[in-house]
């Protein structure tokens, strides 16, 4: 595995949960990881949405809306933080090559 293709292979979201659920316990958690990425949005959007539609001019909705925004984009960079020191290439016996 070097690290061109570990740089490729891994994207954000689904694709990283299950690579790294893969890698560290197996195919049942990586499936596992999967769906805990992706079942949230499939099971709130649907609910979520025609009601924030319905009070879209409340100025406390859509306080909370941005909110939840900056929330969500905060435990995204936290995230990648993470991750960023738990994927440490070196680990892997690897080495990042420059391309010119």
């Amino acid at each position: 595995m070097t690290s061109d293709w570990l740089s490729s292979s891994v994207t954000a979201g689904g694709v990283t949960a299950t690579f790294v659920g893969y890698v560290v316990a197996g195919f049942w958690r990586s499936a596992m990881a999967t769906d805990g990425i992706f079942l949230p949005s499939f099971l709130f959007g649907p609910v979520a949405v025609p009601i924030l539609g319905r009070h879209r001019d409340n100025k406390n909705v859509a306080g909370f809306v941005r909110g939840v925004y900056a929330v969500a984009i905060g435990t995204i960079l936290g995230a990648r933080v993470l991750l960023g020191r738990l994927a440490d290439l070196r680990s892997l016996g690897t080495r990042r090559t420059s391309k010119a």
